[in-house]
């Protein structure tokens, strides 16, 4: 829906900026350049954020096997002074 509203929006705004007189190829090139370029950096943004993510992900999984380790450490040291 995003598309079929940004689409003749883009027409628009570069109609307006080339004049009325533009040939109407030249416009639907502008328009579709300037759509695949915003679509082009929605992703590169979305995977920069995605690994963003994926390095927290990795992040507390090692911390949380460290802690983990460190409880497991704990009880064998107090199950051995226990007995």
């Amino acid at each position: 829906m995003a598309i079929c509203t940004i689409g003749p929006g883009l027409d628009w705004l570069w109609q307006a900026v080339m004049g009325a007189d533009s040939n109407p190829p030249t416009l639907w090139v502008l328009t579709f350049l300037t759509m695949a370029a915003i679509l082009a950096l929605m992703a590169r943004y979305c995977g920069h954020r995605q690994r963003i993510l994926s390095d927290e992900v990795e992040r507390c999984c090692k911390a949380k096997s460290e802690l983990e380790r460190q409880v497991l450490k704990h009880r064998k040291s107090s199950h051995r002074r226990g007995h």
